[in-house]
Protein backbone atom coordinates (compact mmCIF):
# COMPACT_ATOMS: atom_id res chain seq x y z
CA UNK A 1 0.00 0.00 0.00
CA UNK A 2 0.86 3.40 -0.79
CA UNK A 3 1.94 6.34 1.66
CA UNK A 4 0.45 9.39 1.37
CA UNK A 5 2.28 12.28 0.74
CA UNK A 6 1.23 16.25 0.99
CA UNK A 7 2.52 18.56 -1.16
CA UNK A 8 2.73 22.37 -1.29
CA UNK A 9 2.27 24.38 -4.50
CA UNK A 10 1.46 28.10 -3.23
CA UNK A 11 4.16 29.70 -5.85
CA UNK A 12 3.46 29.70 -10.19
CA UNK A 13 7.50 29.27 -10.24
CA UNK A 14 7.50 25.82 -7.71
CA UNK A 15 4.32 24.82 -9.96
CA UNK A 16 7.33 24.83 -13.01
CA UNK A 17 9.46 23.59 -10.51
CA UNK A 18 7.65 20.10 -9.43
CA UNK A 19 5.30 19.42 -11.78
CA UNK A 20 5.14 20.83 -15.42
CA UNK A 21 8.56 21.99 -15.59
CA UNK A 22 9.82 18.89 -17.49
CA UNK A 23 6.65 17.87 -18.49
CA UNK A 24 5.42 15.71 -15.18
CA UNK A 25 8.66 13.42 -14.88
CA UNK A 26 9.41 14.11 -11.44
CA UNK A 27 5.62 13.51 -10.20
CA UNK A 28 5.59 10.77 -12.22
CA UNK A 29 8.34 9.51 -10.25
CA UNK A 30 6.78 10.58 -6.86
CA UNK A 31 3.52 8.94 -7.78
CA UNK A 32 5.19 5.57 -8.49
CA UNK A 33 5.34 5.56 -4.33
CA UNK A 34 3.04 7.67 -2.96
CA UNK A 35 -0.84 8.83 -3.47
CA UNK A 36 -0.16 12.38 -3.36
CA UNK A 37 -2.70 15.04 -2.00
CA UNK A 38 -1.30 18.91 -3.55
CA UNK A 39 -2.17 21.97 -1.05
CA UNK A 40 -2.45 24.99 -3.57
CA UNK A 41 -4.37 28.48 -3.42
CA UNK A 42 -7.46 29.37 -5.46
CA UNK A 43 -5.48 31.61 -8.27
CA UNK A 44 -3.66 27.90 -8.96
CA UNK A 45 -5.89 25.35 -8.24
CA UNK A 46 -7.73 25.04 -11.73
CA UNK A 47 -4.01 24.86 -13.69
CA UNK A 48 -3.20 22.28 -11.77
CA UNK A 49 -5.99 20.18 -11.83
CA UNK A 50 -5.99 20.42 -15.36
CA UNK A 51 -2.65 19.51 -16.08
CA UNK A 52 -3.17 16.51 -13.76
CA UNK A 53 -6.11 15.45 -15.94
CA UNK A 54 -4.75 15.63 -19.26
CA UNK A 55 -1.44 14.14 -17.98
CA UNK A 56 -2.75 10.71 -16.48
CA UNK A 57 -2.59 12.40 -12.78
CA UNK A 58 -6.63 12.24 -12.29
CA UNK A 59 -6.54 10.42 -8.90
CA UNK A 60 -4.49 12.83 -7.56
CA UNK A 61 -6.20 15.08 -4.78
CA UNK A 62 -5.94 19.06 -4.92
CA UNK A 63 -7.34 20.91 -1.73
CA UNK A 64 -6.77 24.92 -1.40
CA UNK A 65 -5.75 26.50 1.37
CA UNK A 66 -6.27 30.00 2.03
CA UNK A 67 -3.43 32.01 3.14
CA UNK A 68 -3.72 33.35 6.87
CA UNK A 69 -1.70 36.51 7.25
CA UNK A 70 0.20 37.03 10.77
CA UNK A 71 -2.00 38.44 13.71
CA UNK A 72 -1.07 40.67 16.75
CA UNK A 73 1.43 37.98 18.32
CA UNK A 74 2.72 36.18 14.81
CA UNK A 75 3.50 39.80 13.88
CA UNK A 76 5.27 40.61 17.07
CA UNK A 77 7.02 37.21 16.43
CA UNK A 78 8.10 37.51 12.99
CA UNK A 79 9.52 40.76 13.06
CA UNK A 80 11.51 39.52 15.45
CA UNK A 81 12.82 36.49 13.47
CA UNK A 82 12.78 38.19 10.24
CA UNK A 83 15.30 41.17 11.32
CA UNK A 84 17.60 38.93 13.73
CA UNK A 85 19.19 36.89 11.11
CA UNK A 86 23.16 38.94 10.94
CA UNK A 87 23.40 38.50 7.17
CA UNK A 88 24.10 41.44 4.69
CA UNK A 89 21.11 41.01 2.99
CA UNK A 90 19.02 41.98 6.24
CA UNK A 91 21.63 44.59 7.24
CA UNK A 92 20.16 46.09 2.73
CA UNK A 93 16.26 45.58 3.79
CA UNK A 94 16.87 47.29 6.88
CA UNK A 95 18.12 50.24 5.48
CA UNK A 96 15.69 50.36 2.99
CA UNK A 97 12.84 50.68 6.00
CA UNK A 98 11.14 53.61 7.01
CA UNK A 99 13.02 55.53 10.31
CA UNK A 100 11.11 54.25 13.00
CA UNK A 101 10.95 50.29 12.04
CA UNK A 102 14.79 50.92 11.18
CA UNK A 103 15.93 51.55 13.98
CA UNK A 104 14.17 48.45 16.12
CA UNK A 105 14.90 46.51 13.60
CA UNK A 106 18.70 47.30 14.43
CA UNK A 107 18.27 46.79 17.82
CA UNK A 108 16.73 43.35 17.50
CA UNK A 109 20.04 42.79 14.66
CA UNK A 110 22.73 44.41 16.66
CA UNK A 111 21.56 42.83 20.15
CA UNK A 112 19.38 40.05 19.90
CA UNK A 113 20.61 37.94 16.29
CA UNK A 114 22.86 35.31 18.06
CA UNK A 115 20.12 34.44 20.84
CA UNK A 116 19.63 30.43 20.22
CA UNK A 117 16.75 30.77 23.06
CA UNK A 118 15.04 33.79 22.18
CA UNK A 119 15.17 32.54 18.07
CA UNK A 120 13.32 29.46 19.63
CA UNK A 121 11.03 30.99 22.03
CA UNK A 122 9.65 33.25 19.29
CA UNK A 123 9.31 30.60 16.86
CA UNK A 124 7.27 28.77 19.51
CA UNK A 125 4.93 31.65 20.07
CA UNK A 126 4.60 32.10 16.48
CA UNK A 127 3.33 28.81 15.59
CA UNK A 128 1.14 29.50 19.28
CA UNK A 129 -0.64 32.02 17.85
CA UNK A 130 -3.70 30.22 15.09
CA UNK A 131 -5.65 27.35 16.72
CA UNK A 132 -6.34 24.31 15.20
CA UNK A 133 -9.72 25.37 14.56
CA UNK A 134 -8.76 28.81 12.59
CA UNK A 135 -6.23 26.71 10.95
CA UNK A 136 -8.96 23.76 10.13
CA UNK A 137 -11.19 26.15 8.40
CA UNK A 138 -9.02 27.08 5.77
CA UNK A 139 -9.15 24.33 3.96
CA UNK A 140 -11.52 24.10 0.96
CA UNK A 141 -11.81 20.41 1.69
CA UNK A 142 -10.78 17.42 3.83
CA UNK A 143 -7.16 16.22 3.05
CA UNK A 144 -6.31 12.42 3.63
CA UNK A 145 -4.84 11.12 6.55
CA UNK A 146 -1.29 11.72 5.74
CA UNK A 147 2.06 10.20 5.97
CA UNK A 148 4.05 12.83 5.57
CA UNK A 149 4.11 16.04 3.96
CA UNK A 150 6.72 18.09 1.77
CA UNK A 151 6.87 21.72 2.76
CA UNK A 152 8.41 23.16 -0.84
CA UNK A 153 9.04 27.08 0.34
CA UNK A 154 9.42 26.97 4.04
CA UNK A 155 9.89 31.00 3.47
CA UNK A 156 6.43 31.43 2.27
CA UNK A 157 5.02 32.52 5.72
CA UNK A 158 1.02 32.59 5.18
CA UNK A 159 0.81 29.50 3.00
CA UNK A 160 3.02 26.69 3.16
CA UNK A 161 4.17 27.18 6.74
CA UNK A 162 0.79 27.45 8.18
CA UNK A 163 0.10 23.94 6.41
CA UNK A 164 3.01 22.45 7.66
CA UNK A 165 1.73 23.95 11.13
CA UNK A 166 -1.31 22.61 11.36
CA UNK A 167 0.25 19.10 9.75
CA UNK A 168 2.85 18.92 12.47
CA UNK A 169 1.24 20.09 15.22
CA UNK A 170 -2.26 19.06 15.00
CA UNK A 171 -2.07 15.76 13.09
CA UNK A 172 1.52 14.65 14.30
CA UNK A 173 2.55 14.01 10.56
CA UNK A 174 6.30 14.22 9.56
CA UNK A 175 7.85 16.90 7.38
CA UNK A 176 10.22 17.52 4.53
CA UNK A 177 11.11 20.65 3.93
CA UNK A 178 13.22 22.95 1.30
CA UNK A 179 13.29 26.17 -0.06
CA UNK A 180 11.95 27.87 -3.28
CA UNK A 181 15.43 29.38 -4.19
CA UNK A 182 19.25 29.59 -3.46
CA UNK A 183 18.81 33.09 -1.56
CA UNK A 184 16.40 32.28 0.68
CA UNK A 185 18.27 31.28 3.57
CA UNK A 186 19.81 34.74 3.97
CA UNK A 187 16.97 36.61 2.65
CA UNK A 188 14.03 36.11 4.36
CA UNK A 189 14.94 36.46 8.05
CA UNK A 190 15.12 33.32 10.33
CA UNK A 191 12.90 30.01 9.43
CA UNK A 192 9.37 30.06 11.05
CA UNK A 193 9.39 26.51 10.90
CA UNK A 194 12.08 23.60 11.06
CA UNK A 195 10.96 20.38 9.05
CA UNK A 196 11.75 16.76 10.12
CA UNK A 197 13.78 16.58 7.57
CA UNK A 198 15.78 19.21 5.25
CA UNK A 199 16.24 19.30 1.86
CA UNK A 200 19.23 21.47 0.39
CA UNK A 201 20.08 22.34 -3.16
CA UNK A 202 23.76 22.91 -2.23
CA UNK A 203 26.82 23.16 -0.23
CA UNK A 204 25.95 26.98 -0.76
CA UNK A 205 22.54 26.59 1.28
CA UNK A 206 24.07 23.82 3.65
CA UNK A 207 26.51 26.32 5.16
CA UNK A 208 23.55 28.96 5.49
CA UNK A 209 21.41 26.38 7.47
CA UNK A 210 24.21 25.89 9.77
CA UNK A 211 26.47 29.07 10.39
CA UNK A 212 23.51 31.45 9.50
CA UNK A 213 20.10 30.05 10.49
CA UNK A 214 22.07 28.64 13.20
CA UNK A 215 19.99 24.84 12.92
CA UNK A 216 21.66 21.35 13.37
CA UNK A 217 22.80 20.27 10.25
CA UNK A 218 21.99 16.76 11.39
CA UNK A 219 18.77 17.57 9.52
CA UNK A 220 20.12 18.31 6.15
CA UNK A 221 19.67 15.62 3.33
CA UNK A 222 22.14 16.11 -0.12
CA UNK A 223 19.81 17.28 -2.79
CA UNK A 224 19.38 19.33 -5.53
CA UNK A 225 16.49 21.57 -6.81
CA UNK A 226 14.69 20.19 -10.04
CA UNK A 227 15.10 23.35 -12.29
CA UNK A 228 19.01 22.04 -11.95
CA UNK A 229 18.05 18.34 -12.58
CA UNK A 230 16.52 18.18 -15.99
CA UNK A 231 19.15 19.84 -18.29
CA UNK A 232 17.65 20.26 -21.77
CA UNK A 233 20.08 17.72 -23.83
CA UNK A 234 20.46 20.16 -26.90
CA UNK A 235 21.74 19.62 -30.81
CA UNK A 236 25.23 21.32 -30.31
CA UNK A 237 25.98 21.49 -33.64
CA UNK A 238 22.74 22.80 -34.83
CA UNK A 239 23.44 25.45 -32.53
CA UNK A 240 26.66 26.35 -33.63
CA UNK A 241 25.26 26.61 -37.26
CA UNK A 242 22.91 29.19 -35.89
CA UNK A 243 25.13 31.55 -34.13
CA UNK A 244 27.66 31.60 -37.13
CA UNK A 245 24.83 33.29 -39.28
CA UNK A 246 23.48 35.79 -36.26
CA UNK A 247 25.12 37.48 -33.10
CA UNK A 248 22.24 36.52 -30.36
CA UNK A 249 22.64 38.72 -26.39
CA UNK A 250 20.15 38.54 -24.15
CA UNK A 251 19.32 41.67 -21.40
CA UNK A 252 17.70 39.79 -18.59
CA UNK A 253 15.93 42.19 -16.71
CA UNK A 254 15.46 42.20 -13.10
CA UNK A 255 12.26 44.59 -13.02
CA UNK A 256 11.99 48.12 -11.37
CA UNK A 257 11.17 46.27 -7.84
CA UNK A 258 14.77 44.83 -7.32
CA UNK A 259 16.78 47.13 -9.34
CA UNK A 260 14.94 50.93 -9.57
CA UNK A 261 17.50 51.45 -12.44
CA UNK A 262 16.03 48.83 -14.92
CA UNK A 263 14.27 50.79 -17.10
CA UNK A 264 17.11 53.36 -17.58
CA UNK A 265 19.51 50.74 -18.74
CA UNK A 266 16.84 49.03 -21.12
CA UNK A 267 16.59 52.88 -22.58
CA UNK A 268 20.21 53.48 -23.33
CA UNK A 269 20.89 49.75 -24.37
CA UNK A 270 18.03 49.81 -26.98
CA UNK A 271 19.30 53.33 -27.82
CA UNK A 272 22.76 51.67 -28.39
CA UNK A 273 20.96 48.75 -30.37
CA UNK A 274 20.01 50.98 -32.87
CA UNK A 275 23.39 51.60 -34.27
CA UNK A 276 24.10 47.72 -34.64
CA UNK A 277 24.17 45.82 -37.46
CA UNK A 278 20.99 43.88 -38.44
CA UNK A 279 22.68 40.53 -37.91
CA UNK A 280 22.99 40.96 -34.35
CA UNK A 281 19.96 40.30 -32.53
CA UNK A 282 18.85 41.50 -29.11
CA UNK A 283 16.59 40.09 -26.62
CA UNK A 284 14.89 41.33 -23.36
CA UNK A 285 13.90 38.78 -21.28
CA UNK A 286 11.38 40.32 -19.05
CA UNK A 287 11.31 39.06 -14.91
CA UNK A 288 8.28 36.24 -14.89
CA UNK A 289 7.22 38.15 -11.89
CA UNK A 290 8.56 41.96 -12.15
CA UNK A 291 7.76 42.49 -16.07
CA UNK A 292 6.70 46.27 -17.40
CA UNK A 293 5.85 48.28 -20.64
CA UNK A 294 9.34 48.46 -22.54
CA UNK A 295 8.85 50.41 -26.12
CA UNK A 296 10.28 49.03 -28.86
CA UNK A 297 10.06 49.50 -32.77
CA UNK A 298 13.23 48.06 -33.55
CA UNK A 299 13.17 44.58 -35.89
CA UNK A 300 16.82 43.01 -34.23
CA UNK A 301 15.10 43.61 -31.01
CA UNK A 302 12.75 40.89 -28.97
CA UNK A 303 10.66 41.20 -26.17
CA UNK A 304 10.68 37.61 -24.38
CA UNK A 305 9.14 36.12 -21.08
CA UNK A 306 8.93 32.47 -20.31
CA UNK A 307 5.94 32.84 -18.01
CA UNK A 308 6.41 30.01 -15.03
CA UNK A 309 2.86 28.15 -16.09
CA UNK A 310 3.15 28.42 -19.90
CA UNK A 311 6.55 27.24 -20.70
CA UNK A 312 8.70 24.47 -19.60
CA UNK A 313 12.34 24.22 -18.38
CA UNK A 314 13.52 22.54 -21.67
CA UNK A 315 12.01 25.92 -23.44
CA UNK A 316 14.11 28.37 -21.17
CA UNK A 317 17.47 26.71 -20.87
CA UNK A 318 17.36 25.64 -24.69
CA UNK A 319 16.83 29.82 -25.37
CA UNK A 320 19.86 30.70 -22.78
CA UNK A 321 22.40 28.18 -24.96
CA UNK A 322 21.57 29.49 -28.21
CA UNK A 323 22.76 33.07 -26.86
CA UNK A 324 26.13 34.28 -27.42
CA UNK A 325 25.82 35.92 -23.74
CA UNK A 326 23.82 37.24 -21.28
CA UNK A 327 23.83 40.38 -19.89
CA UNK A 328 22.41 40.46 -16.07
CA UNK A 329 22.43 41.84 -12.65
CA UNK A 330 22.27 39.78 -9.21
CA UNK A 331 18.94 37.53 -10.26
CA UNK A 332 19.08 33.78 -10.51
CA UNK A 333 19.50 34.30 -13.95
CA UNK A 334 23.39 33.88 -13.71
CA UNK A 335 23.06 30.53 -12.13
CA UNK A 336 21.03 29.51 -15.10
CA UNK A 337 23.78 30.61 -17.38
CA UNK A 338 26.32 28.82 -15.43
CA UNK A 339 24.17 25.62 -15.43
CA UNK A 340 23.85 25.80 -18.83
CA UNK A 341 27.69 26.83 -19.61
CA UNK A 342 26.08 30.22 -21.05
CA UNK A 343 28.75 32.89 -20.80
CA UNK A 344 27.56 36.07 -18.82
CA UNK A 345 28.53 39.71 -18.17
CA UNK A 346 27.22 41.35 -14.91
CA UNK A 347 25.92 44.67 -14.66
CA UNK A 348 28.03 46.86 -12.67
CA UNK A 349 26.92 50.60 -13.58
CA UNK A 350 24.05 52.98 -13.11
CA UNK A 351 22.68 54.86 -16.01
CA UNK A 352 21.40 57.39 -13.33
CA UNK A 353 23.21 57.16 -9.77
CA UNK A 354 20.43 55.54 -7.26
CA UNK A 355 20.17 56.02 -3.65
CA UNK A 356 22.72 53.38 -2.02
CA UNK A 357 20.92 51.09 0.15
CA UNK A 358 18.01 51.27 -2.69
CA UNK A 359 20.71 50.31 -5.94
CA UNK A 360 21.06 46.93 -7.55
CA UNK A 361 24.97 47.58 -6.91
CA UNK A 362 24.58 46.51 -3.31
CA UNK A 363 24.44 42.74 -5.01
CA UNK A 364 27.94 42.90 -5.60
CA UNK A 365 29.00 43.99 -2.51
CA UNK A 366 26.50 43.26 0.52
CA UNK A 367 23.94 40.77 -0.36
CA UNK A 368 25.50 37.35 0.30
CA UNK A 369 24.57 35.09 -2.28
CA UNK A 370 25.00 37.00 -4.91
CA UNK A 371 28.43 38.42 -3.50
CA UNK A 372 29.61 35.61 -2.56
CA UNK A 373 28.47 33.66 -5.87
CA UNK A 374 31.16 36.32 -7.68
CA UNK A 375 33.65 35.41 -5.28
CA UNK A 376 34.02 32.42 -6.26
CA UNK A 377 33.75 32.52 -10.00
CA UNK A 378 35.02 33.77 -12.90
CA UNK A 379 32.28 36.13 -14.19
CA UNK A 380 33.18 38.89 -16.36
CA UNK A 381 31.81 42.39 -14.63
CA UNK A 382 31.17 45.35 -16.66
CA UNK A 383 32.02 48.45 -14.57
CA UNK A 384 31.10 51.02 -16.97
CA UNK A 385 28.91 51.99 -20.02
CA UNK A 386 32.35 51.84 -22.50
CA UNK A 387 33.00 48.59 -21.42
CA UNK A 388 29.99 46.57 -21.63
CA UNK A 389 30.35 48.40 -25.36
CA UNK A 390 32.90 47.02 -26.42
CA UNK A 391 31.75 43.41 -25.33
CA UNK A 392 28.93 44.33 -27.20
CA UNK A 393 30.67 45.24 -30.13
CA UNK A 394 32.10 41.58 -30.64
CA UNK A 395 34.38 40.33 -27.55
CA UNK A 396 34.02 36.72 -27.45
CA UNK A 397 33.45 36.31 -23.61
CA UNK A 398 34.69 32.64 -22.43
CA UNK A 399 32.10 29.88 -21.18
CA UNK A 400 31.68 29.51 -17.90
CA UNK A 401 32.74 26.71 -15.69
CA UNK A 402 29.88 24.52 -14.32
CA UNK A 403 32.23 22.89 -11.81
CA UNK A 404 32.96 26.12 -9.77
CA UNK A 405 29.79 26.92 -9.31
CA UNK A 406 28.83 23.33 -8.23
CA UNK A 407 29.06 25.24 -4.61
CA UNK A 408 25.69 26.75 -5.88
CA UNK A 409 24.12 24.77 -8.35
CA UNK A 410 24.33 20.68 -6.01
CA UNK A 411 25.84 17.38 -7.36
CA UNK A 412 24.63 16.57 -10.29
CA UNK A 413 24.69 13.45 -9.43
CA UNK A 414 21.48 13.32 -7.07
CA UNK A 415 18.55 12.06 -8.64
CA UNK A 416 16.08 14.49 -6.53
CA UNK A 417 13.01 12.50 -7.03
CA UNK A 418 14.92 9.26 -5.35
CA UNK A 419 16.40 11.33 -2.76
CA UNK A 420 12.65 12.42 -1.53
CA UNK A 421 11.56 9.37 -1.45
CA UNK A 422 14.27 8.19 0.39
CA UNK A 423 14.05 11.31 2.96
CA UNK A 424 9.96 10.40 3.54
CA UNK A 425 11.09 6.67 4.30
CA UNK A 426 13.05 7.62 6.88
CA UNK A 427 11.47 9.95 8.91
CA UNK A 428 7.93 7.76 8.82
CA UNK A 429 10.08 4.63 9.50
CA UNK A 430 8.89 3.11 12.74
CA UNK A 431 11.41 1.90 15.25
Amino acid sequence: MKQKLGVTLFEDQLVRYYLTGDNGKFFAELTNTFDITIFTNSQLVEFIKRFLNQNGFEKTQVIVFNAIPDNGLARLCGFFLHWSLPSGTTRVKLNRQPRIKRLVGRIVLRRLSNSLTLRATARYLYHRSFSRRCLKSRFQGVPKQLDAIFITSLTNNYEDVRVAHYFSRFQRVATVGTIRSWDNLTSHGCLRFIPTKFLSHSPFIDEKFTDLQLLDGSLISQWRVPAYAAEAMLDRSRKKQIKAAKRFVTYASMGLTTNPDDKNFIEWLVNFWGGMPESSELTILQHPKFSFDIQNKKSNIKIKKFSYLNSTLEEYYEFLRSQHFVICGGTSVILDCLFTATPAVLIGFEIVKQPYWNSALRYFDSIDHTRELISHTKLCIANSKNQLETILKGVSLPQNSREEAEFFLGNTGVNVAETLVLAVKRITAKD
